[in-house]
């Protein structure tokens, strides 16, 4: 399908689906996870460039990890991470609140096995709601923004608003089809299975920040010579792509890899200066090259009742 906002080509991803093809492609190169690691400190040579990390292992032991490039892409709390890693960085990320409670509840009547479809009702109620039909036979369901939330802690969860919780129960309730003519039996009630609220990582100007940090900006130390003012600290930053976080996943990806590599330095080489439409561009075209992988599932007729817009951004994240 295509739509003003993506041009020629569209794909619907299933966000579970995808994180898993990409950890087993990741680990299929031989990348290792660590996710009960915190990393507490970094270190870095007289001219600011990245030597290692310190990290707190789950265990609360100490390790050293030598590394010659740092990335930080850890959502709505980069922010929080960059200045904690770097407390003399000349660099403050600005970001605003982008939150939104969502629950996830049984398709009354899977019609289409191994399908998913996006429903936007916004233009039919006046305001945000949606459907991600997922295709493991459930439905993740989210509604108005909430500007005004307090970003947890890093790995902590927040509690949704049970007002907005039983607004979404309500408003699924009501869209579902229950009218289903199909043979098999199924549930007739309304069954949730999990909910909660999710923080989107943005930025007031509404942009992503992609980015190598100049080693001037890491720190004022070491860096008192010209050439070590403006010398590389191989430390990147990839954050702030809000609402549209999975949607230029792939693309941001495939472009932050060039970027370390020196493949596209020349799109992003200082944090200010950088032409929205460039970078929009550029994301745009390596989405789209990213995209050509196996399909995780097929796209196909939606199971709701109303199908009201075929406007894909981020309701699944």
């Amino acid at each position: 399908m295509s739509t003003p906002m993506f041009w020629e080509l569209i794909q619907l991803r299933n966000p579970p689906g995808l994180g898993k093809w990409l950890a087993r492609q990741c680990l299929g190169m031989g990348v290792e996870f660590r996710t009960g690691w915190k990393v507490v400190g970094v270190n870095l040579s007289a001219g600011n460039k990245v030597q290692a990390v310190t990290c707190l292992k789950d265990d609360r032991t100490m390790t050293r990890i030598d590394c010659k490039q740092l990335l930080l892409a850890c959502g709505p709390w980069t922010p929080t991470v960059y200045e904690r890693l770097f407390p003399s960085s000349t660099i403050h990320l600005q970001w605003t609140t982008n939150a939104g409670d969502w629950i996830l509840c049984k398709n009354p009547c899977l019609t289409t096995q191994g399908s998913v479809a996006f429903v936007s009702f916004n233009g039919l109620i006046g305001e945000k709601f949606e459907f991600a039909g997922r295709n493991d036979g459930t439905i993740w369901a989210c509604g108005r923004r909430n500007l005004t939330a307090a970003l947890p802690s890093p790995s902590q969860l927040d509690t949704p608003d049970q007002k907005v919780i039983e607004e979404l129960r309500g408003r699924a309730r009501e869209w579902l089809n229950w009218g289903c003519n199909c043979a098999e039996k199924h549930a007739n009630d309304f069954q949730v299975v999990d909910q909660g609220r999710a923080f989107r990582p943005a930025t007031k100007s509404g942009l992503p920040i992609m980015s190598e940090v100049l080693s001037s900006d890491i720190s004022t130390k070491g860096t008192e010579d010209s050439q070590a003012a403006t010398g590389s600290s191989q430390v990147f930053v990839c954050w702030g792509h809000g609402s549209w976080g999975l949607t230029l996943g792939m693309g941001s990806g495939k472009l932050m890899s060039q970027v370390k590599c020196q493949e596209a330095r020349q799109i992003f080489t200082q944090w200010k200066g950088i032409q929205a439409e460039m970078q929009k561009e550029a994301v745009r075209k390596a989405t789209i090259e990213s995209l050509n992988m196996p399909p995780i599932f097929t796209l196909s007729k939606p199971t709701f009742r109303h199908l009201v817009s075929t406007n894909m951004h981020e309701s699944a994240e």
